[in-house]
């Protein structure tokens, strides 16, 4: 499964796309994808996720700093 599909998932989400605009996460869903093992997906896919979901041309050097990102990206929508 992609890292986009798992997160869309996660949170219950219907498309992948409302990742982007609509989704926030609840503080368990941001367990389980703090959860993810960061070595189940490449850098390269982390990376494109958090610039997916962020609309930010992001890079990380490590997968752990990409899945925070992306952790703290929905968390920030919650209290938008």
């Amino acid at each position: 499964m992609e890292l986009l599909e798992r997160i869309k998932e996660i949170t219950g989400s219907d498309f992948i796309s409302d990742l982007v605009h609509y989704r926030w996460i609840t503080f368990y869903q941001f367990h389980r994808i703090n959860e993810i093992n960061i070595n189940d997906y490449s850098l390269k896919e982390w990376n494109e996720a958090a610039q997916y979901i962020s609309h930010e041309n992001k890079k990380f050097d490590n997968s752990r700093d990409a899945r925070d990102y992306i952790c703290t990206v929905l968390c920030m929508r919650r209290v938008a």
